[in-house]
């Protein structure tokens, strides 16, 4: 595996079966999600407490050399260890936590992935929703 040649075991506290696992994981994902007819990924959001980690850095840049483009890729660059960059790394972390929480609370509300609904689903669906939520909604703030 090109992650063992490139960082060295000891650089991941010599746990490289585990680091293995992810990247085979991370690359079967982003291949299966290609397969399905979705676009090609443009960018990529890390959260999580290993976002920042280096080894983890690495094992995506690894799983995704040849199936992301490199600017989607240069999301784990990390930028120079200057107090200023490093705040603004942190920001960016935080940031980008949140909205990948938010990404993934609309599309829990938004239903299966691909569904095919049949007609008299869709028809019970709309009758039962239709009484309880307007297609059109307007919010006033005092």
């Amino acid at each position: 595996m090109p992650l063992v040649d490139e960082i060295g075991v000891d650089a991941c506290g010599g746990a490289s079966d585990f680091w293995y696992d992810v990247s085979t994981k991370i690359r079967k994902l982003v291949v299966s999600h290609e397969r399905s007819g979705f676009p090609r990924i443009s960018q990529l959001i890390f959260t999580g407490t290993s976002a920042s980690d280096a080894c983890f850095r690495h094992v995506v840049r690894d799983a995704l050399y040849d199936l992301v483009s490199e600017s989607a890729m240069a999301v784990g660059d990390r930028p120079s260890n200057s107090s200023t960059a490093e705040g603004q790394w942190k920001t960016l972390f935080e940031f980008a936590t949140a909205r990948g929480a938010a990404e993934m609370a609309k599309r829990r509300q938004e239903g299966p992935i691909l569904c095919k609904q049949t007609d008299a689903c869709r028809k019970r669906r709309e009758g039962t929703y239709a009484t309880r939520f307007p297609t059109t909604m307007s919010l006033s703030l005092y």
